[in-house]
C-alpha cells in the first residue's frame, strides 16, 4: 500500500487541487470545441449548476393553493457489456420522484438539477421531468420540463383547484 501512495501521491494531490477549481477556471488540458463551448456558456450564466422552476397554484377562483409539486423522470442506466455483466442485462430502469408544497400564498421556487444527465447531453440527447402541481383536494396540473443548468423557469400561474 505505501509502494501504491508513493507511486500516485502527485497525481492524487494534483487531481485534489484541481477538484477544488470551478471548471471555466481549469487550465485547458486540450479541450474539444464543444466541451470550450459549454465551459463558455456556463461562465456567461453566472456559474449556476441548476435550473429553477418557479410559479403560483391557485383553485378556480385565483385563491393560492398549498400544491404538492412533484418531480418524476424515468430512464435506463446502461450497464457495461451484457456477457461480462453478473446481471445479464443491457440497461437498469430507474426512476427519481422528488417532492416540495409550494407555500401558503401558492408561490414556489423550486431549484432542482438539470433534467438531461450529463452522459445523455454528451451524446446529444435530451431527457425531460414531468413537473405535476396537485391541490390538497386531489386536481393538479402536469408539464413536462426540459431544465438546463441556469435556467430559470417561470410556469406563471397554474390552476389547479
Amino acid at each position: 500500500m505505501q509502494t501504491v501512495y508513493k507511486e500516485t501521491r502527485v497525481a492524487l494531490i494534483l487531481l485534489a487541487l484541481f477538484a477544488g477549481v470551478a471548471p471555466e477556471d481549469r487550465p485547458a488540458l486540450g479541450l474539444d470545441a464543444d466541451t470550450k463551448a459549454t465551459l463558455a456558456e456556463h461562465r456567461q450564466r453566472g456559474h449556476l449548476l441548476h435550473g429553477i422552476v418557479i410559479g403560483r397554484a391557485v383553485d378556480g377562483r385565483g385563491r393560492p393553493v398549498k400544491a404538492t409539486l412533484t418531480i418524476t423522470k424515468s430512464f435506463d442506466t446502461v450497464l457495461w457489456a451484457k456477457d461480462r455483466n453478473p446481471l445479464k442485462q443491457y440497461a437498469l430502469p430507474e426512476q427519481l420522484t422528488t417532492t416540495m408544497t409550494a407555500g401558503a400564498d401558492g408561490g414556489f421556487d423550486w431549484h432542482v438539477n438539470p433534467s438531461t444527465r450529463p452522459a445523455v447531453a454528451f451524446a446529444g440527447g435530451k431527457e425531460y421531468y414531468l413537473l405535476t402541481v396537485t391541490a390538497p383536494n386531489g386536481v393538479g396540473v402536469s408539464r413536462r420540463l426540459v431544465v438546463k443548468r441556469g435556467q430559470r423557469i417561470d410556469l406563471g400561474t397554474l390552476v389547479v383547484g
